[in-house]
């Protein structure tokens, strides 16, 4: 998947759609900092930044992308802590391991299996189908494209 626009990797045409103030207050919000640390940092007031949150395309639209960057950064650190949370389940469910840790172990597994599983789709395993998927998507973005152009 390609990157999201967020303050950091917009174009340079992108980037001047924001004002120097829309910008430091986005990059605070970007870093988990409160609509009011925001506008402390752009040097406005709060309701400005609550204005250009729910009425200024521009900004919201950068706003979500640093936000959609943000849940796959945080995904993508979570896949990688899964190989090692998997080795310490095994562990918990040893011989050695009481058996009220070993149960609530399988407990939280079967949990999350029942949950996890259908939440998340997965593309076909086949070439094919995954060109036409690609293709699909591409005439979506374009007539998406033309019908907000």
């Amino acid at each position: 998947m390609g990157r999201h626009k967020t303050p950091q990797n917009a174009t340079e045409t992108e980037a001047r759609t924001l004002s120097p103030a829309q910008a430091q207050a986005l990059a605070a919000l970007a870093a988990g900092q409160s609509v009011s640390e925001a506008a402390s940092a752009a040097g406005v007031d709060r309701t400005t930044v609550h204005r250009w949150l729910n009425n200024d395309p521009g900004f919201v639209a950068e706003f979500n992308a640093a936000r959609l960057e943000m849940v796959e950064t945080v995904r993508s650190g979570v896949r990688k802590l899964a190989e090692d949370a998997i080795a310490t389940l095994r562990e918990l469910m040893g011989p050695n391991t009481p058996a009220n840790v070993r149960l609530r172990a399988v407990e939280l597994v079967l949990a999350r299996v029942a949950t996890d599983f259908g939440n998340e789709r997965i593309g076909s395993p086949l070439p094919d189908q995954v060109a036409a998927e690609i293709h699909h998507r591409e005439l979506y973005s374009r007539l998406n494209t033309l019908g907000h152009g």
